[in-house]
């Protein structure tokens, strides 16, 4: 199995940049054992946050977290260094409030898009995407598994081939909604949300970590290089790419019970 052809996508046909057409991007599916579907055939809302220039946020200590493009970690959402803005202000649109469920996916920047940052929304804090942030809301599929999907060669290389623009490279939500999906069978899914468990846990020490350090006081850059720190987020990246790993070997039919 193949990939779509540029000619099935009147937006694909007049790409003129030369790595679009690099031909292993053609063969990306050629192992791929299961069905193939758009992304968009399971996104039911998607969004980024405000665009609010010349201005700075009202902020509030005890207000609606505000989440960036830094708050997208290697295997999670940190909270730890977002501002809190007053709620209901022009940062904070309804249609941009978070859900547990959500994907974050940062939309643009060689350190964000380029490094394949995303992340599960995992808690009921109230919090907003900001301007450099896509919400991506599914349904009928697991969020994990459209994480896992994101973070995976499948969904690497498609960004990549797809991301355009001039200085700041970004994505589309058209381009999101035609990324296709390897679609495994439910059982399979269910056990790759399952296996996320210790990966979020992971992360959710790592983040607790860095917070009690920032609240005794410790400045933020030196609570990000702290060594515990650094190690607890290492681990819970390290464990993600585990997973992501078992999610390719099973698009590729291999039995991962061996």
């Amino acid at each position: 199995m193949v990939w779509f052809q540029p000619q099935d996508n009147p937006g694909l046909r007049d790409r003129l940049d030369p790595g679009f057409w690099d031909p292993r991007y053609e063969q990306l599916f050629a192992d791929c054992a299961c069905e193939v579907r758009p992304l968009g055939d399971f996104i039911v809302h998607l969004t980024y946050g405000p665009i609010v220039t010349a201005r700075e946020p009202p902020l509030d200590p005890r207000g609606v977290t505000l989440l960036h493009q830094g708050q997208i970690a290697p295997a999670g959402v940190d909270p730890t260094e977002a501002r809190r803005i007053v709620p209901h202000c022009d940062w904070d649109l309804p249609r941009c409030r978070v859900r547990r469920g959500d994907v974050l996916f940062p939309r643009s920047g060689e350190g964000s898009l380029l490094k394949h940052r995303a992340a599960l929304f995992s808690d009921d804090y109230p919090a907003v995407v900001g301007s450099f942030v896509d919400l991506i809301r599914v349904a009928d599929v697991q969020p994990v598994y459209v994480l896992l999907f994101l973070k995976s060669k499948y969904g690497r290389l498609q960004i990549q081939r797809l991301c355009n623009g001039v200085g700041t490279p970004n994505v589309s939500f058209a381009e999101i909604r035609e990324l296709q999906m390897p679609l495994l069978p439910p059982d399979s899914r269910r056990r790759l949300v399952a296996d996320y468990q210790p990966v979020h846990r992971a992360h959710e020490q790592a983040v607790s970590r860095k917070a009690a350090l920032l609240a005794e006081g410790l400045p933020a850059n030196e609570a990000r290089r702290h060594p515990e720190v650094r190690r607890l987020f290492a681990r819970s990246a390290e464990a993600l790419d585990v997973l992501v790993s078992g999610m390719e070997a099973a698009v590729r039919g291999e039995d991962q019970t061996e």
